[in-house]
């Protein structure tokens, strides 16, 4: 049960999770394969999928919108990039991006966090974050990043969000510089 394919497994085209690292190698790796880094640490991303449906199931906000597949912009010559951002809160014009990890790597997002750490992890995420703002079709005005600990124990202590608001400039020139190092690899 635990190896059966998901959804997310079967993606052979890059989301944001993939646009919005700043490895280019990883980046092309993806684009050109359809793979990217196959880790035998399979356990973690199993545990973030069960999460996200627990997540999903106990959300009772009417004005949620969970699990929105979208359309995140036309790269020309690969195609359309499609991604599924994990919850839109309409009414706060929020949108919220579920990470799990571990209590430490969580400690040192939320250093990096702190200090504005350039090239870090959660810099990362906030710029997928941005994109999953993007493809809204909504004023959003705040992106969150909800982090979850796998190996937690107190959620008062082990889950904790951060937030800032949504800068559609960040998001466009995340997608035009993966257009730009598309037509790169194709030259």
């Amino acid at each position: 049960i635990l190896k059966r394919q998901t959804d997310r497994d079967k993606q052979r085209k890059v989301g944001l999770s993939q646009l919005s690292d700043a490895c280019s190698r990883c980046l092309g790796e993806v684009m050109v394969t359809g793979k990217g880094h196959q880790s035998k640490w399979n356990m973690g991303a199993i545990n973030g999928t069960a999460l996200h449906s627990y997540l999903e199931e106990r959300n009772q906000d009417p004005y949620a919108l969970q699990e929105f597949n979208g359309l995140v912009d036309v790269i020309p010559g690969y195609g359309e990039v499609k991604s599924t951002s994990d919850l839109y809160r309409i009414n706060k014009k929020n949108l919220v991006d579920y990470k799990t990890s571990t209590r430490d790597k969580m400690d040192k997002y939320l250093r990096d966090w702190e200090r504005d750490e350039p090239n870090s992890t959660i810099e990362r995420y906030f710029r997928q974050a941005q994109g999953y703002a993007y493809m809204v079709e909504d004023e959003v005005e705040k992106v969150s990043i909800c982090f979850v600990a796998r190996d937690g124990q107190i959620v008062d202590r082990d889950v904790f969000a951060v937030s800032m608001p949504y800068y559609e400039e960040i998001a466009v020139g995340m997608l035009n510089r993966d257009k730009r190092f598309w037509a790169w690899l194709e030259a």
